[in-house]
């Protein structure tokens, strides 16, 4: 569904939504009038209001859910590789990538995704070894209790 909304002279704006189905997890925020996830904002918190009479037995619940930050942190920057053993054709040099935390408290299954990219090391004078001889092995782990998955 798309609602137009005309913002004011500070550029801020207000806007009512009618919310039909009830497993609306996410209100999102964008510019024109197609969908672009790298300028878009949200999801924005919202509360849904059921005016529908609950079942007999039962009761009914109202919450409002309150969304939260996509962050990353990186646990330094500095990589130590043991010392390549250039005795061969090839030099060998091992180490551990410092881990990188992703922590998604929006609400709803925006989802989101994690890329690496490697560039070429460059050595005295005009020494380079080649981004495309790098290796690695990435994992993903969901801490327990995390939202994340």
């Amino acid at each position: 569904m798309y609602t137009a909304a005309t913002p004011d002279s500070s550029g801020g704006f207000t806007a009512s939504l009618a919310v039909s189905n009830l497993d609306t997890t996410g209100i999102l925020a964008f510019e024109g009038t197609t969908y672009d996830a790298s300028t878009a904002a949200g999801p924005i918190a919202y509360s849904v209001i059921d005016n529908s009479p609950p079942l007999p037995g039962s009761q009914k619940l109202t919450a409002a859910v309150k969304s939260g930050a996509l962050s990353t942190t990186q646990a330094g920057d500095t990589v130590e590789m043991t010392a390549g053993d250039a005795s061969g054709s090839v030099a060998h040099s091992t180490g551990a990538l410092n881990a990188v935390t992703v922590k998604d408290y929006r609400a709803g299954s925006t989802g989101w995704s994690l890329t690496a990219k490697a560039t070429d090391f460059d050595g005295p004078g005009s020494a380079v070894i080649s981004a495309d001889a790098l290796s690695w092995t990435p994992s993903c782990t969901t801490a327990a209790g995390s939202p994340s998955t």
